[in-house]
């Protein structure tokens, strides 16, 4: 069977953009900073995406620790290390 896409050369690639939204890098030990987040249906989820990004982070900076605590209307992240 035969693919039905069109392979095409010469395209280029496009530039990566800066994602980073959380000033992780730019945090002194016990520094913090406050993400609001209203609650609804898609709450559970935002607080999962601020994880995953303190994880990438954390991984390519091993030397920096971070901590959160669930506060009312968001959550609160602050450098321990």
């Amino acid at each position: 069977m035969m693919s039905t896409l069109k392979i095409e050369k010469n395209i280029p690639i496009p530039k990566k953009k800066n994602r980073r939204i959380y000033p992780f890098k730019e945090m002194d030990i016990e520094d913090s900073f406050q993400i609001k987040i209203e609650n609804n249906v898609k709450s559970i989820q935002k607080k999962q995406n601020i994880y995953v990004a303190i994880w990438r982070f954390c991984k390519t900076n091993p030397d920096k620790k971070f901590t959160t605590a669930s506060i009312p209307n968001g959550v609160r992240v602050w450098r321990i290390k």
